[in-house]
């Protein structure tokens, strides 16, 4: 049945019609709020263009995206697959004979051009132009939107690009704004661009809190800096409060079975996920922490030539069965940072999956150190490892050539790269637990339930007012919210300069029993088992051990172990649990100087921060803190409320060892003075930064 349109989309699509049949015009680009019709729009425009008989490619950001377009509209893949060549492997260091030194380059030219065709690309927001630079891929110029104008080819008067999107939502991960959907963007580079805007919305209809609540925040986002002044998402409705403890056990009550398609828990770190993740998958599989059949797994990585259908990044997959054994591969990679020959462990796993709208298992090798992993993916060395193991394993199998009498490949000849497409392990899936995942894992996609935290996120400025625009536009029907934004009461706050401060309180540090040691009770300050764990990472990868510790009050009395010599340490701390850093003598050895460097160079671990505020005004106070320390990195430790004094006490870790604010208020004015300190002044710039975010 042909969809009823409303008068902006018959305007817009009027106007779309008309650019198409002007050779003057060569960009189009659309916008919409959530919900306002995008969608059906893209199918009107692709039925005309179908009657026309004109060329077109429809393209998404993501895998997510595109496979949403595809179910929508029957056609749609991704920018990448779109306009790069995938054939090119560049191999590096062939003919050396330490494999450590091996690694590869991919480069994915642009498709060469041909006719003339319209391109339409969906979800534009997400489009980046940042240059990417990475050690082992290139992508055309790096920089997407760039090659996307090439690759239209609007140098020729048939072809045209249309960009549609939503500009409240997410920039995309490498950039700071959505400039494919900037008419000053392309004017400046002397593209004709025209433009029209959705206004009317009809997903959610004109009561609906989800939609009311999306709309306030455009409003916002709408204002300066400098008027922004409350957010507040209150529940009621469509929309539930819920405390970040209570979102496993409600999840599971509504979702007992996985299945592909249930709700999500949308968070703002892969951290969070990953601990919320594990929640979920203790309650539906428990004593059960490794992958087993039933879980559901989100894809992260593209592969379109290993299987017989092509896996997107972004994809959901159920596991129906799973290996009880692992594999595991130890291989020798040069690390350029430690100038060392490292080991770099892979675990692998065989798995089975099913995907929806695809009748086949597809039977696969995972990651499986990656799936219930914080990190997002894998790091270089790991990569890198990836390809070394797969030549390895490539010139065994030519030495047995040699030994059949037949001729052997060479690393980098076209059998090498051909059996490297289709090789399991160095194609292994790179996949998490798909229950909760972060906001711009889930951009493109909607449920019709989800949870969000917006921990981090609830603040002012404008990428925090995006992250939270998106991620409560994932909900179709219902949005169940924990740490709902609440930001009221801080409008009359200024800031004093920061002062200098020789010292810092003893309650610098929350006290915690999140990490423990093999050399520390339970009860011994969490600054001495946190600096073991800062030394345990820093040394990762290292040819230093930690052999034994002595702990007296000021001072931790590390010996380590290094080949076959050891090494004692005196690491001396104040009251505070705030540590020194260890003096390095002109007469030390070499050795001995590489690991007080290493011992001096700044590592700063996660400390689990657990602080309720007592009332709405601090509640406030915290969340546009706590958002801001997201957005800059910035470690809180500790949290105290003053009331008799009408104060509250933030410490932090910024740019020096310790830094804290005093905030000063008036039970009617709200918050009124900050006092900042840090042990390096006006030297510490990450307080700086903290400081002008907290007044946006």
């Amino acid at each position: 049945m042909k969809p009823i349109l409303t008068t902006d989309q018959q305007e817009a699509l009027s106007r779309i019609k008309s650019f198409l049949n002007d050779s003057k015009q060569q960009v189009f680009i659309l916008k919409g709020a959530a919900g306002s019709g995008k969608t059906t729009l893209i199918r009107e425009i692709i039925q005309f263009l179908q009657a026309e008989k004109k060329l077109f490619k429809l393209f998404a950001p993501t895998g997510r995206a595109a496979k949403i377009l595809r179910d929508k509209t029957g056609f749609g893949t991704t920018i990448h697959r779109g306009i790069y060549d995938f054939d090119r492997l560049e191999s590096k260091q062939v003919e050396n004979p330490d494999v450590s030194l091996k690694t590869f380059h991919y480069y994915y030219p642009l498709i060469p051009r041909s006719d003339s065709k319209i391109v339409i690309v969906d979800e534009a927001s997400m489009i980046s132009d940042v240059v990417t630079k990475n050690e082992l891929f290139t992508f055309g110029s790096g920089q997407l939107l760039t090659d996307l104008i090439e690759f239209a080819y609007l140098s020729n008067n048939e072809s045209k690009l249309i960009f549609i999107g939503d500009d409240a939502q997410l920039p995309p991960v490498t950039d700071t704004s959505s400039r494919a959907l900037d008419e000053n963007y392309f004017l400046e580079k002397n593209i004709a661009v025209e433009s029209a805007l959705l206004q009317t919305v009809f997903r959610q209809q004109d009561q609906s809190e989800i939609l009311q609540q999306a709309n306030a925040i455009r409003e916002i986002l709408k204002k300066p800096s400098a008027e922004r002044n409350k957010f507040i998402i209150t529940p009621g409705g469509q929309i539930t409060e819920i405390l970040p403890e209570q979102i496993a056990t409600d999840y599971v009550s509504h979702f007992p079975i996985p299945e592909v398609g249930n709700g999500v828990v949308i968070t703002y770190s892969n951290a969070m996920a990953s601990t919320y993740n594990r929640a979920v998958r203790e309650k539906i599989f428990p004593q059960n922490e490794e992958v087993v059949p039933g879980d559901i797994v989100l894809i992260n990585n593209n592969n379109y030539s290993s299987y017989d259908i092509e896996l997107y990044n972004g994809d959901m997959a159920k596991v129906v069965d799973v290996s009880t054994q692992t594999e595991t591969r130890k291989v020798p990679v040069y690390d350029k940072i430690s100038k060392e020959r490292i080991i770099i462990t892979l675990v692998f796993r065989d798995i089975k999956i099913r995907l929806p709208h695809y009748d086949n298992e597809i039977s696969c090798k995972i990651i499986d150190s990656l799936i219930d992993s914080p990190v997002r993916d894998l790091d270089t060395n790991e990569m890198k490892a990836l390809y070394i193991d797969f030549c390895i394993r490539f010139n065994e199998e030519q030495k047995q050539t040699v030994e059949n009498g037949r001729l052997p490949f060479k690393e980098g000849s076209d059998e090498f790269k051909k059996k490297i497409k289709r090789d399991p392990y160095i194609n292994a899936l790179k996949v998490k637990y798909g229950y909760a995942i972060t906001c711009h894992k889930a951009q493109g996609g909607e449920w019709d339930m989800v949870y969000v935290d917006y921990a981090g996120r609830a603040a002012l400025f404008d990428d925090a007012l995006r992250w939270c625009y998106t991620a409560t536009t994932r909900a179709r029907n219902k949005l169940i919210g924990a740490n709902l934004p609440h930001i009221d009461g801080l409008q009359s706050l200024s800031f004093t300069p920061i002062l200098t401060a020789s010292t810092v309180s003893d309650a610098y540090y929350q006290d915690s029993t999140f990490y423990s040691t093999p050399y520390h009770a339970e009860n011994t300050p969490i600054a001495k088992r946190l600096k073991y764990c800062e030394i345990l990472e820093k040394l990762e990868g290292t040819p230093f051990k930690i052999h034994t510790i002595e702990s007296f009050e000021y001072n931790e009395r590390y010996t380590f172990s290094y080949e076959s010599k050891h090494i004692q340490i005196d690491l001396y701390h104040k009251k505070s649990g705030i540590f020194n850093d260890v003096v390095v003598l002109a007469n030390d050895t070499d050795d001995v100087k590489r690991l007080k460097e290493l011992l001096n160079e700044p590592c700063h671990l996660y400390i689990p921060l657990s602080y309720q505020p007592s009332t709405d005004l601090f509640r406030s106070l915290y969340q546009k803190i706590d958002s801001a320390c997201a957005d800059l990195s910035v470690q809180i430790t500790n949290v105290i409320e003053y009331p008799s004094n009408y104060y509250v006490m933030y410490f932090f870790r910024t740019s020096g060892k310790f830094s804290y604010i005093q905030f000063y208020y008036k039970n009617q004015k709200g918050f009124t003075i900050a006092n900042p300190k840090s042990d390096i002044g006006e030297k510490d710039i990450k307080l700086q930064k903290l400081i002008e975010l907290l007044k946006c």
